[in-house]
């Protein structure tokens, strides 16, 4: 469980990556505001999914009749991990809540000879993005692009 931008996805890719190099089959299903329904594809594979990790990036997004036929669905599954922004059904393992901290650090790592310069706009975009790190990591490179 995580707001916006606070590497819920990432988390999941990494995770996948983790659970298939174990030997583990995965199944990853992505859901978002934009492309919110799972198709007959997608819930024909899920009807098959007793011997596979089921992972769905964006539980929220199903109506309460998709969320009921997913959850019959995966009772067999031989796991499940669902990302959302809210606590639901399932018990929640961790939230992830990032803070200006965790932005600082990554634009240390990821371009340490910009952090200087990037460093006096984090607070206003802050909260601009309302802690959205994806959004204002966009907007760092933004930045640092239109100083070039």
């Amino acid at each position: 469980m995580a707001p916006h931008g606070a590497g819920k996805s990432t988390f999941m890719d990494a995770f996948q990556t983790r659970l298939e190099t174990s030997g583990h089959s995965v199944l990853r299903l992505f859901l978002n505001q934009e492309s919110n329904k799972l198709d007959n594809i997608q819930w024909q594979m899920l009807e098959h999914s007793q011997q596979q990790v089921v992972m769905l990036d964006g539980e929220e997004q199903l109506g309460y009749l998709s969320r009921r036929r997913f959850y019959q669905l995966t009772q067999n599954c031989s796991g499940l991990l669902i990302s959302r922004h809210k606590p639901a059904k399932l018990p929640q393992l961790f939230s992830l809540e990032p803070d200006i901290q965790l932005l600082t650090t990554s634009i240390d790592r990821l371009a340490p000879e910009h952090l200087s310069q990037l460093r006096p706009m984090l607070s206003e975009w802050w909260r601009e993005h309302d802690g959205n790190i994806r959004e204002i990591l966009l907007r760092c490179y933004d930045s640092v692009q239109n100083l070039k």
